[in-house]
């Protein structure tokens, strides 16, 4: 992932990955090939002290900074960025027969659930890019961010600047956490649960608009 970094205009900056307003990113960068991690001459380059604590929209791209299909740009300030980033990487989904496989075989069809928005989940065998959680404490545990991260990590149809902007951001995730509000993980999911139920509801009452209009 390196090497797409350098591509998109990383640089490393006391406050982490950034992406830089300069198009122009020469060859003074350069990577660490043990840990990954980029170092340069940014003696021309002074971050907002924002970076440290929220995405800025001057370091990362917009692709990056404006959410999801349930995550949105006003939900940067209440959340961690890598917690923003990757769960902007999702979209809603229906439980299908194919998802009954493992712990899904006793789940309801047409369960709510999250889907990787690149994929759709088709990539990587047994639904691995999607998720069924019965509620939004189930959907913040660490074992299913984690589930989350490696698929997108994982997931081909990513792209790389939405990799690098999640190992930038997880270095920092533990830091802003402490900085936040407590309980802000239990509140950011609970938005996010109740968005994607209102979407699937909606979605049943245009299919059953449709079949009763036949």
């Amino acid at each position: 992932w390196t090497e797409s970094a350098r591509a998109v205009g990383l640089i490393n900056t006391p406050n982490g990955i950034r992406f830089s307003d300069d198009t122009d990113v020469d060859q003074s960068t350069t990577f660490n090939p043990q840990d990954n991690i980029m170092t340069r001459n940014f003696q021309s380059y002074m971050p907002s002290p924002a970076c440290s604590t929220h995405l800025n929209d001057s370091f990362f791209s917009t692709s990056i900074t404006s959410g999801g299909e349930l995550v949105r740009p006003e939900d940067k300030h209440i959340a961690t960025d890598y917690i923003f980033v990757l769960m902007s990487q999702l979209k809603p989904c229906l439980l299908s027969p194919s998802d009954r496989v493992g712990y899904r075989n006793g789940l309801n069809i047409g369960m709510p659930g999250l889907a990787c928005r690149h994929c759709g989940g088709d990539r990587g065998g047994y639904g691995t890019g999607r998720f069924f959680r019965s509620s939004p404490s189930s959907q913040s545990k660490n074992e299913n961010i984690s589930q989350i991260f490696k698929h997108v990590m994982d997931c081909s149809a990513c792209p790389a600047e939405i990799k690098v902007a999640l190992e930038s951001t997880k270095q920092q995730h533990a830091e802003q956490s402490e900085s936040l509000k407590r309980g802000w993980k239990k509140f950011f999911f609970e938005k996010i649960s109740a968005r994607l139920h209102e979407h699937c509801e909606s979605i049943e009452r245009e299919t059953t608009l449709i079949e009763n209009s036949r």
